[in-house]
């Protein structure tokens, strides 16, 4: 068993109470002191944000499935409702303490918010390929681990290159014309060699573990997540539409 799934079992175990945490007034005071001493059993910072991170994830589902059922609207209303956001609350505490630039959307400590936020926002002049850059994000967040989240970043890369290289090109087809557009723009030979080879090998992955195959090794999504966003990042800002932004 590897280290994450065994914090996030933990993580599990510990929220054991929280039906006594949510019921009880002084419950998320108690939520917080049990929160407070339990990380102390991790002395990695990344083991403890994995650790948070899945307590963050377990609540937040709860808070959705309560809310659609619940006969009180707005925050204030229910109790239970309001028991659970103070939780939350001093939870996000402990994780932006570990965390200060903790991304809401993306709950895993080892991807690069500072690059997908950068992403997210300079993929304004491109909407078909933000809407699907986002569903994979949407995806990882909720812990949907499956060949579609993938399949997204890929399509997403593939179709941000259709437009930046003006050709209807798949993307095993793209690296000349790649290559042509890096040149272009004064890239050197052996970044623009390093850039193709490794886009050629992203494309090959996908076609041989993700497109016809169904399961996905978790270990190894960060990296590509990463990659999609590092490879889409670095066109994005030698493309002539960075310069309306």
């Amino acid at each position: 068993m590897i280290r994450e799934e065994i914090i996030k079992i933990r993580a599990c175990e510990f929220l054991k109470p929280l039906n006594r945490y949510s019921n009880h007034k002084i419950g998320p005071d108690e939520f917080k002191n049990s929160l407070e001493l339990k990380i102390r059993d991790y002395s990695d910072n990344t083991d403890k944000l994995i650790f948070l991170y899945e307590i963050h994830r377990k609540i937040t589902s709860e808070i959705d499935r309560h809310i659609e059922s619940c006969t009180y609207k707005g925050k204030g209303k229910c109790f239970y409702e309001t028991q659970m956001y103070t939780m939350m609350y001093f939870l996000e505490q402990e994780i932006r303490e570990l965390n200060p630039k903790f991304g809401y959307k993306i709950l895993r400590p080892n991807i690069d918010l500072k690059l997908i936020d950068q992403n997210l926002t300079t993929l304004a002049s491109y909407p078909e390929v933000g809407e699907l850059y986002l569903s994979a994000l949407d995806k990882l967040n909720e812990g949907k681990f499956e060949r579609n989240l993938l399949d997204d970043l890929r399509l997403s890369l593939e179709i941000l290159l259709k437009n930046i290289l003006n050709n209807n090109y798949s993307l095993e087809k793209q690296m000349q014309a790649l290559g042509s557009f890096l040149k272009e723009k004064g890239i050197k030979t052996e970044l623009r060699n390093m850039i193709t080879s490794m886009i050629n090998y992203y494309g090959k992955y996908q076609n041989e573990y993700v497109k016809h195959n169904d399961t996905v090794n978790e270990k190894e999504i960060d990296v590509i997540v990463n990659l999609s966003s590092a490879f889409m990042n670095f066109i994005i800002q030698l493309s002539p539409a960075k310069m309306h932004l």
